[in-house]
């Protein structure tokens, strides 16, 4: 595993070099010349050929980027695209010309990293949208539905609330265990369980709001580990192994933070927590509107800031006051504007921010 410098965030220097730098974001995507296929390349499964213009393939990618708020970077010369979603999905989208003519367009899509089927709900998404086809959303599969709560199924019916409960706190404290380690990948691992555990539609609701309320009124470890994590500087676009997983863990502390915040701001714990303690306005509050003033360097960071923010503003004058006195009114607006252009969720969610702002002044 990846040794872990907290002071620097430094692990082994393993880098690959697949991107040119050429890249620009955000904007849309505008391809010009597209390179033939070359002989005996291998193609992956997920590509089509397309019978359209490149430019015009190339920008019915970048909208539908747009509408599946998928955070992308593009390459105009080499007619590529880094991409990114909301759940940590990495791919890459590649264009080429079939034949000398320049048409048909082919269109293949890459999985680097994250969900497979995550992954292919966007990659057919993205592939029908390139087609000229309406973009369809995916939607998620939640649990399946029960006549009565799971907890009330026979099969469960021998295992007390104590068991349950014993349960959850076990899960906790092994996520905890795994963010103690020296090896960076096992902190990720822990972080994702944190995640996990604090997500409503992958957990039970008491499993959830155990695991949040410890985010949000406990000051221990994982608050400190949360806490590095939100001051960190920003990791500058590199193909270093160790930055790409420090990114990802501080923007798993991110998710974390915003799914804490949602499930507490519904039994009324986020209200309390954030007038009696100075961590949300010396640390969280100045942290996320910073993701939010940066909308341009990720829009997936500034759409999740931009979901606990609103968990906070909804329940808290004094989070109200703090962020009037950061210009969070106007880094909203901005935020907004960067959606709108190249991430709807984040238009969507700093658009609710500026109506909760608005409704009380």
């Amino acid at each position: 595993g990846l040794k872990r410098d907290f002071r620097q965030g430094k692990g082994k220097e393993i880098c690959t070099k697949e991107w040119s730098g050429k890249v620009v974001v955000p904007k849309e995507w505008k391809v010009d010349n597209l390179e033939q296929v070359p002989e005996d390349f291998p193609l992956e499964r997920t590509s089509r050929e397309i019978e359209a213009e490149g430019h015009e393939v190339a920008s019915r990618i970048s909208d539908a980027l747009r509408m599946l708020s998928i955070e992308a970077e593009y390459d105009d010369e080499e007619a590529k695209a880094k991409c990114l979603t909301d759940d940590f999905v990495s791919f890459r989208i590649r264009l080429f010309a079939a034949t000398e003519t320049g048409q048909p367009v082919v269109v293949e899509v890459q999985r680097r990293s994250g969900s497979a089927a995550s992954f292919m709900r966007s990659c057919r998404a993205i592939l029908n949208s390139a087609e000229g086809k309406e973009t369809e959303i995916p939607k998620v599969k939640g649990p399946p539905s029960f006549k009565k709560p799971i907890g009330q199924m026979q099969c469960l019916e021998g295992i007390s609330s104590v068991q349950k409960e014993q349960e959850t706190k076990d899960a906790f404290e092994k996520a905890v265990e795994l963010l103690r380690s020296e090896e960076l990948d096992i902190n990720v691992l822990g972080m994702e369980d944190l995640v996990l555990l604090t997500d409503t539609e992958k957990t039970s609701g008491p499993t959830a709001l155990y695991v949040s309320k410890n985010i949000v009124l406990e000051e221990d470890y994982v608050r400190e580990v949360v806490t590095r994590e939100l001051e960190r500087n920003v990791f500058p676009k590199s193909d270093l192994v160790s930055d790409k997983m420090e990114e990802k863990m501080q923007k798993l502390a991110l998710k974390l933070v915003t799914n804490a915040f949602d499930v507490t701001a519904k039994d009324g714990s986020l209200k309390d927590a954030a007038a009696s303690q100075d961590w949300y306005s010396e640390c969280v509050i100045p942290r996320l509107m910073t993701q939010i003033k940066t909308a341009n360097d990720s829009p997936n960071a500034a759409c999740m800031a931009a979901f606990a923010m609103k968990s906070l503003l909804s329940c808290s004058q004094d989070a109200l006051h703090h962020v009037d006195e950061l210009g969070g009114a106007e880094a909203f607006l901005e935020a907004r504007n960067v959606g709108e252009k190249v991430h709807e969720k984040l238009a969507k969610e700093a658009g609710e921010c500026i109506t909760i702002i608005e409704a009380s002044t």
